[in-house]
């Protein structure tokens, strides 16, 4: 038969042997929460690091960008080749210098369900603006193959007025995909 103390300290054994296991369970979840902190700011951070990479691109593609003219005159169909081939150059020189792939990747991964429904929106809103211009631009090249110049000033007004409104319209969308990446907030992403 065992003598008290013995059994006491049989006891005194299993309650240290469970205080060490629950004091080092303790500390291995200590450490998961703060590797889960460090993982959550790096995400974080690449998060601003890419708003502000964007918005800074975006300065510096519209200065690349600035240099094309877009103001072209309609009358003939090398003018409307012409401008069909800056209007997509100055497309070209944003798409180049802003990341957008980065962001949208982002966005797709870590944002929230509203904010990857609008930033798809804006994308398509300016994809279809970009289009809208680029057909307008290909229907008048066709219609100088059955007449050589626009000889009427009224037709010539008119369709400078809708190349116009067309070029706005896309710049608007252009400047919406902006403006949307620079008002991210942490708010607008499920990170943790």
């Amino acid at each position: 038969m065992a003598r008290w103390y013995e059994k006491a300290s049989v006891q005194t054994a299993l309650v240290s042997g469970i205080i060490l296991i629950l004091v080092s369970m303790g500390g291995g979840l200590l450490s998961l929460y703060k590797d889960n902190q460090r993982l959550i700011q790096g995400i974080q951070d690449e998060i601003d690091n890419t708003i502000i990479e964007f918005s800074d691109n975006a300065l510096k593609a519209s200065r690349e960008a600035i240099h094309i003219e877009l103001t072209p005159e309609l009358m003939t169909s090398e003018e409307a080749l012409n401008a069909l081939k800056r209007v997509n150059q100055e497309a070209a020189v944003y798409e180049t210098v802003v990341n957008l792939t980065k962001m949208h990747r982002l966005i797709k991964k870590y944002g929230k369900e509203e904010t990857r429904e609008r930033f798809v929106k804006v994308i398509n809103e300016y994809a279809n603006a970009h289009n809208q211009l680029n057909e307008f631009l290909q229907t008048l090249l066709d219609s100088y193959e059955r007449e050589k110049r626009i000889s009427d000033v009224e037709k010539a007004n008119q369709t400078y007025g809708q190349y116009v409104n067309l070029l706005n319209s896309r710049t608007k969308k252009r400047t919406e995909i902006h403006t949307f990446v620079a008002n991210l907030t942490s708010d607008d992403f499920d990170i943790e």
